[in-house]
């Protein structure tokens, strides 16, 4: 994998994370914590950075991040209600290349943990 020291490295950080904290706690509190474990992991991890999308050549439009760690690896943090059927993580990492302002994005690309 391209990335793997760094995938692997957020994983155990967002097991950290919910670890402590538990559920049920607000998405941009998960944030700020996942930032300070990623950060004293010794990474560098942006919050709300913004991410230009190209096709084709050109810029066709712009979201922001979550968390852009190691400028490589976007992280967009979803909270879900615990209870339901398939709803038992409080993370999604969604893994994609970023090359500069070009990005590549597969739906396989999601990955459920914690």
């Amino acid at each position: 994998m391209k990335y793997e020291l760094i995938t692997k490295s957020l994983i155990g950080c967002a097991f950290e994370v919910i670890n402590e904290l538990g559920a049920d706690i607000l998405e941009s509190v998960y944030e700020k914590a996942l930032l300070l474990a990623l950060r004293q992991k010794g990474l560098s991890a942006l919050s709300q950075h913004p991410v230009k999308v190209m096709f084709r050549g050109e810029c066709i439009g712009e979201f922001y991040a979550d968390i852009f760690v190691e400028k490589k690896v976007i992280v967009e943090l979803k909270r879900v209600e615990s209870g339901g059927r398939g709803h038992q993580n409080s993370f999604w990492r969604r893994g994609r290349c970023c090359e500069k302002t070009r990005m590549q994005c597969r739906r396989s690309d999601w990955i459920p943990i914690g």
